[in-house]
């Protein structure tokens, strides 16, 4: 479903008298304020440097690293996903899109809102993205990847793991687009709605020992 531009508007008038009326009383103030403060010092910015300042943030970051261990098994368990070729299967570090639809189909997170389509922009995105900010700065929180992180960076058909987390980042920006929610929490949410839906397709899967690694792990993360 889409906007009309005077349905936008609409929009845009509502959210301002929620987030705003006990303190602006005039819709008109109320609308200004908003459009000032919030929509036009965003305006035209690049898509790619935005994403990379909202990626990036310090917050953003230590909820990635306060759930880095359970997103690496993941990470893992998924990158030795696609069995369907001798280069994918040798592969078994990174995760090509295969994989990464996988995860996001285990999960029931595509729908018609985040469809194919946009799976496929944001993992051609995330790749150009984390390879611009691996070059400037590779001691970022999602970097701690090891063997995982250090494959797949130049390659255009797999993600590394400082990738696979840049990507989770995105996919909580579409999923979770509550501009009036810290992004920070937005991301956490993704994160542990992520964390219930993979625990809750293999817990009846337990075929390997990595898998019943990450119930494990998941199960203690969930509890806490």
């Amino acid at each position: 479903r889409a906007l009309s531009p005077g349905s936008f508007v609409v929009v845009l008038v509502g959210c301002a008298n929620l987030k705003f009326k006990e303190k602006i009383k005039s819709p008109h103030e109320q609308l200004t304020f908003l459009i000032e403060n919030h929509l036009k010092p965003h305006a035209c910015q690049e898509t790619a440097s935005l994403f990379q300042h909202m990626a990036y943030n310090v917050k953003v970051r230590n909820i990635l690293e306060s759930h880095v261990r359970e997103l690496k098994i993941i990470f893992q368990l998924y990158a030795t996903m696609d069995t369907s070729s001798a280069d994918a299967m040798q592969r078994a570090h990174t995760m090509n899109i295969v994989e990464f639809r996988m995860l996001l189909q285990h999960c029931e997170m595509m729908d018609e809102t985040f469809t194919e389509s946009a799976m496929r922009e944001i993992f051609n995105g995330i790749q150009q993205s984390a390879t611009a900010e691996a070059e400037e700065d590779e001691g970022s929180a999602g970097g701690e990847g090891g063997e995982d992180d250090a494959q797949g960076i130049d390659d255009d058909e797999e993600l590394s793991l400082s990738e696979f987390l840049d990507g989770l980042v995105a996919i909580a920006a579409y999923k979770f687009p509550d501009p009036f929610t810290a992004f920070d929490k937005r991301v956490n949410q993704f994160i542990l709605k992520l964390f219930s839906a993979v625990q809750r397709h293999w817990s009846r899967k337990r075929i390997s020992p990595h898998v019943d690694n990450m119930l494990n792990a998941l199960q203690k993360k969930l509890r806490q």
